[in-house]
């Protein structure tokens, strides 16, 4: 029961209860029904499998405004793997800044680097976001700029996120010598060092502040509310979250202007504002935990 009420608060917080209606909604509207009211040739199979039903839908008074889907849309299971990888990608930060939070016995962190390799996932996930957005638009020319700004930010991503695991290491191997050190001191030999004590405060455990429970929930909370889930029911309800908004995504655009009408600024903005409120959402955790 503390589960579901978890993963209850979690939807509702991120207000996802709307887009999984939408999503639904739209499963409906996979229309293969254009402007015309009649089942377009570039609609997928999947598309036309339900082009009967939407007529009837039209024909009893329904408002079905829905665009034709050009040939090369991604389809539903694609989709579904592009969403879910984005969305993995984020419980994975998520779940590594959760590492750096750990603490010892005497309450100091035990390696706070962890959450630098967070934030070398950054770029790494803007990348997935880009790939979402060249998709968005059913990869128009006009955007191929997209695609050397995904591997750009690739590469950046890459080389941050090595440059955070050695990091990691380093401080793993000082934390050990300073381990060496307090114990050489217990036994009457050797001067700790407290210049390279790993500093910190709170209770022994994972040291997530009490503060964080009135914070902001994303998606990289979702392996918080998730975690006493069995390891099959967590990738189950991930699967069906990105299968919901995949559908959303997939279907629901087809009542939209802006995919059909490519324009760089747009599509800036379609990867650029959740980047930024990602980048936002790190910096409070980060100056929270200080």
């Amino acid at each position: 029961l503390k589960t579901t009420d978890s993963w209850g608060r979690w939807l509702s917080s991120l207000g996802l209860w709307a887009p999984l209606g939408l999503a639904a909604g739209s499963a409906l509207a996979a229309s293969g029904v254009g402007l015309t009211g009649q089942p377009p040739a570039e609609f997928s199979g999947e598309s036309r499998g339900v082009s009967s039903l939407l007529l009837s839908l039209r024909s009893a008074g329904f408002p079905l405004f829905l665009r034709q889907e050009p040939l090369n849309a991604l389809s539903l299971p694609t989709w579904t793997i592009h969403v879910s990888s984005v969305v993995e990608w984020l419980v994975a930060m998520g779940l590594v800044w959760q590492w750096g939070e750990r603490r010892d016995r005497e309450g100091r962190i035990l390696n706070p680097r962890w959450k630098g390799l967070t934030w070398g996932m950054l770029p790494l996930h803007t990348s997935g976001l880009i790939a979402c957005t060249y998709h968005i638009y059913y990869n128009a020319p006009t955007l191929d700029v997209l695609v050397a700004m995904q591997a750009a930010l690739t590469v950046v991503g890459d080389i941050l996120c090595a440059l955070a695991a050695f990091r990691i290491f380093c401080f793993e191997k000082e934390r050990g010598e300073v381990q060496q050190q307090e114990e050489a001191r217990k036994f009457g030999g050797g001067v700790l060092s407290e210049g390279k004590r790993v500093q910190g405060s709170g209770s022994e455990g994972s040291g997530k502040k009490e503060s964080d429970e009135g914070s902001l929930m994303g998606w990289e909370d979702l392996g918080e509310a998730l975690r006493g889930d069995s390891d099959v029911a967590f990738v189950g309800k991930l699967a069906a979250v990105s299968l919901g908004i995949a559908a959303a995504v997939k279907y629901g655009e087809l009542g939209l202007e802006f995919p059909f009408e490519a324009d760089l600024g747009t599509a800036v903005a379609v990867f650029g504002i959740p980047s930024a409120l990602n980048i936002a959402k790190w910096s409070r955790r980060s100056r929270e935990s200080d």
